[in-house]
């Protein structure tokens, strides 16, 4: 029996398709669904049974375009329940902050188990920020406007009041950014890839307020932590460049460890019943019990908020809810 691998929707949220620029313009697959405008050079994947190939519909001209393959998709496979192979892909970056604490990095290895346990390859690592140490230094994803090395170097000017921060396009033009699929951990104090994306996702930290704030829950609900309990987003935003993004922080550091230690345990696979187009979710750790205990108390998506009914062996588990005004 021959089977057919299973490619997704080609720019929906939960897709890790292959990206594809030609001369910094991404390119639209023959496959996309729902049909896009087209772009210059279409293209369709084709496996062989060794490797994957790039076959573009009309190639572009040799040595007058700039092609590349940001994300590449791997050659693990296994079955899915329509009969078909499904080939994931993998997450390129895996980021956090150069000024962070320990407990950063010790979540981040915890949430890249858990992309590895889903069969999700994960490319490479690195910081937000250069760092001027030359025994530091590794790769960074942060696009640095100024000319020192502090937090306020990456905004876009802060001297004018603009605080925008913007990815790298590329880190040594061999590794993509912009374009590619990243997971941040740490909050947008200690991450400037956090705070960048701080922009766009539904659960934000709040400068003025130092809480965490969200946008589209009916109540406008804020969150705190403080000795007893504790708070921490995970949450999703897809770039109109094709940048997927994944990002996991506390507004407490060890907010951010057992965020991390949630979704390896227990949250990367409850997210896979979690209701479409939610895009964001809100914990509460409750260490008042040993060991911390972890619920989602919202649950936002772009324009409202959702009511999600989780089913255990154990019966229901309710997680958000509409919270009326």
């Amino acid at each position: 029996m021959t089977y057919t691998p299973y490619i997704g929707p080609w720019d929906y949220y939960w897709d890790w398709s292959e990206r594809v620029m030609v001369d910094h313009v991404l390119q639209v697959p023959e496959r996309a669904i729902p049909p896009h405008e087209e772009t210059n050079y279409t293209y369709s994947v084709n496996f062989d049974g060794v490797q994957w190939w790039i076959n573009f519909t009309e190639a572009p001209p040799e040595g007058e375009e700039n092609i590349k393959v940001l994300y590449s998709t791997t050659y693990e496979r296994f079955e899915i329940p329509e009969g078909e192979y499904a080939y994931p892909g993998r997450y390129e970056w895996t980021v956090v902050g150069r000024n962070a604490e320990s407990v950063d990095s010790v979540g981040a290895a915890l949430v890249t188990a858990a992309m590895k346990n889903k069969a999700i390859e994960i490319g490479m690592a690195g910081l937000d920020m250069w760092d001027s140490n030359i025994a530091n230094q590794i790769p960074n994803v942060m696009r640095k406007f100024g000319t020192g090395h502090t937090a306020y170097d990456y905004h876009y000017d802060h001297a004018g009041g603009d605080h925008r921060a913007a990815l790298h396009d590329d880190w040594c033009t061999t590794w993509p950014v912009t374009r590619s699929n990243m997971i941040g951990v740490g909050g947008p104090l200690a991450n400037v890839y956090a705070y960048y994306l701080n922009d766009f996702t539904e659960a934000y930290f709040d400068s003025t307020s130092f809480e965490i704030e969200t946008s589209t829950c009916w109540e406008k609900n804020s969150y705190a932590s403080d000795e007893d309990a504790g708070y921490a987003v995970i949450s999703t935003y897809k770039d109109i460049n094709g940048t997927i993004n994944l990002v996991i922080w506390g507004h407490w550091g060890r907010d951010t460890f057992y965020a991390c230690k949630w979704f390896h345990e227990v949250g990367a696979y409850q997210l896979q019943d979690a209701p479409l187009c939610l895009t964001g979710i809100v914990l509460e750790i409750d260490y008042t019990e040993h060991e911390p205990e972890v619920s989602v108390v919202e649950c936002l998506g772009t324009i409202s908020e959702f009511d999600w009914t989780h089913y255990t062996k154990d019966g229901e588990e309710e997680k958000g809810g509409l919270h009326d005004p």
